[in-house]
């Protein structure tokens, strides 16, 4: 799910399959959150997905070096 305030954000764009990735970075509490999900844009307008991949740590450089590398494996 996105979250409403993210500290990183990417979200690829929808290909002829309608099927898109996002990855993102947020607080969750003390903790840094990275996140990447992938979705599928539904004929409502709406859109499903399932994450991927769901790490927490102390240090926001930590999740956003995370958000990096996979941001550059994804290219």
């Amino acid at each position: 799910m996105k979250h409403s305030n993210p500290i990183k954000y990417y979200e690829s764009s929808i290909d002829k399959n309608g099927d898109f990735r996002y990855y993102q970075v947020y607080k969750d509490g003390d903790k840094f959150v990275f996140e990447c999900w992938d979705c599928r844009e539904r004929e409502d307008g709406g859109s499903v997905g399932t994450r991927k991949a769901y790490d927490e740590y102390e240090k926001v450089e930590d999740a956003v070096a995370r958000f990096e590398e996979f941001l550059k494996a994804w290219e």
